[in-house]
């Protein structure tokens, strides 16, 4: 008999569990950055562009945006390792009260409407020479998001570290990531 409760309570503890990850593996926040930055020429000079799409079934809320500019340099005279030098860099929208959910396809063709889809500019910085391979310097992006009811978080990254993410053009409309020129 004791044998009996001892195996259906390990049972419920492993179903509970098991619920409460698919819980929060369903709300947990899902955002794409894209992998590349976007080059434009304006009459003000050139804009640098990054977007973020909400793939969330939820809303995105409390969102922090943060980009950083790391310089590598040597620890000692004699040794191999390597140290880095952080900077902030300004972006023109560091935070947001919400990013709304993810947004189908086709519900974007009949309105022309993707607010689910955000580009953020790096401001007073000029990406093609700090991703010039011989400055030792790339970018890291980043970007802390929260489920409203739950209030799970999961901060999101991406690594720009040469010439190559720069594309010129202008982003795909809605549900992409992908350039395109102009």
């Amino acid at each position: 008999m004791f044998i009996e409760y001892f195996f259906n309570f390990i049972i419920s503890a492993f179903a509970s569990l098991f619920v409460i990850y698919f819980i929060f593996w369903y709300l947990k926040p899902n955002i794409l950055i894209s992998k590349n930055i976007v080059k434009s020429n304006t009459e003000n000079g050139n804009t640098y562009k990054i977007k973020l799409i909400n793939n969330s079934k939820f809303s995105a809320n409390d969102v922090k945006v943060e980009m950083w500019k790391k310089t590598e340099y040597k620890a000692t005279s004699n040794s191999r390792a390597l140290n880095e030098s952080v900077i902030k860099v300004k972006v023109s929208t560091s935070e947001w009260l919400n990013i709304p959910k993810h947004t189908s396809n086709s519900e974007i063709k009949k309105t022309n409407y993707a607010p689910h889809c955000v580009t953020v500019r790096i401001l007073d910085e000029n990406p093609e020479f700090v991703l010039d391979p011989s400055n030792n310097q790339n970018y890291e992006f980043k970007i802390s998001v929260k489920h409203g009811l739950s209030n799970i978080s999961k901060t999101f990254s991406m690594q720009y570290n040469d010439i190559k993410c720069l594309k010129n053009g202008r982003f795909v409309f809605g549900n992409s990531i992908e350039t395109e020129e102009i």
